[in-house]
C-alpha cells in the first residue's frame, strides 16, 4: 500500500542580503570598527547560507535524496553514510539576527519573492507568487520548505529495516509538527493575505496528511513483526481514521482544488483500505478470542 506523498517546495530567487544591511550596520555609531567588520563577516556567510539552503534547496534534495534511495553517484549503487545536511540552518540565523537586525517594510527592505509550492505554471502563466519585504515573511516560507523537506526525505526513504521504518515515522511526525506550528503562527509572519500554500487550511491538511502516513509506516513495522491482530487492529483503525481526518481536511472548498490531481484519490484509497484492514483484524481477533472460549469450556466440560 506504500504510496506516500511528499510536499513539493516553494521556489524563490536570490536576494542581496548583505548591502543594505551592511548599511544599516554601518549606520549604527554606538559599534566598534571590529563589531562592524565581524558582522559584515556574519552577513557574508548569511548570504551564502541562502543561496545555498533556500535558492538551490532543490538541488540539495535531489543529491540527498540519491543517496537516500541507494546511490552514491559513482555508479555502485552503494549506501550511503549519514549526511550532515540541514534544511533549518538559515532559518535559525534568521532568528537569531531579527531583533538586531530587522527586515522590516520600513527598516532595511528587503523583496523577498516566493512561488506557490502547489501552484500550476502554464505556458502563459506563471505560478502563483508574493513578495513582501518583511523576514518574518521570508522565515514563513522557510519553515515551509523545511516541513516539505521532511516529507520528500521519509518519502523517498528505503525501509528495509526497522531502523529504516523509525526514521521514516520521525520524519513524517516532525514534517507535521512543522506545518501545525506554521498553521498557527502563519497569520502573524505574514502581513497579508498569504499564497495558498501557506493558509491555514492547507496547513493544517498537509499537517494531518503527515501524521497520517507516520502512522501508516508505524502499521508496516507492526504487520512485518507479526503483531497480533488485536494490536494490528488498533493501528490499522488509527490509520484509516487519521486519513479520513486528512482527506475531509483536503476537501474544503478553500483548498480542494489546490492539491495534484492524485493525492485525493491516493488519501481516500487509504483510508478504505486501513478500514478494510481494520474489519479484517478485527474478524480474526474475534475469532482467536473465540478459540480460547472453545478451548476453556472444553477443559471446563472434561473437568466436570
Amino acid at each position: 500500500m506504500v504510496n506516500f506523498l511528499s510536499v513539493p517546495l516553494k521556489s524563490t530567487n536570490e536576494v542581496d542580503l548583505y548591502k543594505p544591511l551592511k548599511t544599516y550596520i554601518d549606520s549604527l555609531s554606538e559599534l566598534s570598527e571590529d563589531v562592524k567588520s565581524e558582522a559584515n563577516e556574519g552577513l557574508l556567510e548569511l548570504n551564502k547560507l541562502r543561496i545555498k539552503l533556500v535558492v538551490n534547496l532543490w538541488i540539495n534534495i535531489k543529491a540527498l535524496l540519491t543517496l537516500l534511495q541507494g546511490g552514491t553517484g559513482d555508479g555502485t549503487g552503494s549506501r550511503s553514510p549519514k549526511t550532515n545536511f540541514r534544511g533549518n540552518t538559515y532559518y535559525d540565523q534568521l532568528c537569531a539576527i531579527e531583533a538586531k537586525l530587522p527586515i522590516t517594510p520600513t527598516l532595511n527592505p528587503i523583496s523577498f519573492k516566493w512561488k506557490d509550492a502547489f501552484g500550476k505554471s502554464s505556458l502563459f502563466f506563471s505560478k502563483a507568487s508574493l513578495t513582501l519585504n518583511d523576514s518574518s515573511f521570508e522565515r514563513a516560507c522557510v519553515l515551509f520548505n523545511c516541513g516539505a523537506l521532511m516529507s520528500n526525505i521519509a518519502a523517498s526513504q528505503q525501509m528495509h529495516s526497522d531502523e529504516e521504518l523509525k526514521s521514516v515515522a520521525k520524519m513524517f511526525q516532525l514534517s507535521a509538527g512543522i506545518f501545525s506550528k506554521l498553521k498557527d503562527s502563519v497569520f502573524g509572519l505574514v502581513q497579508q493575505e498569504p499564497t495558498p500554500d501557506l493558509s491555514p487550511d492547507a496547513l493544517s491538511s498537509l499537517s494531518l496528511l503527515m501524521v497520517a502516513q507516520a502512522q501508516e509506516s508505524v502499521y508496516i513495522k507492526a504487520s512485518r513483526d507479526k503483531m497480533k491482530p488485536g494490536s494490528l487492529l488498533k493501528i490499522a483503525a488509527q490509520c484509516s481514521e487519521m486519513y479520513s481526518e486528512a482527506l475531509k481536511s483536503m476537501c474544503k472548498d478553500s483548498v480542494k482544488g489546490m492539491w495534484d490531481k492524485e493525492w485525493i484519490p491516493i488519501v481516500t484509497a487509504k483510508g478504505m483500505a486501513f478500514g478494510a484492514l481494520a474489519q479484517f483484524y478485527a474478524a480474526e481477533y474475534a475469532k482467536d478470542n473465540q478459540t480460547l472460549v472453545n478451548k476453556y469450556l472444553d477443559l471446563k466440560k472434561h473437568r466436570n
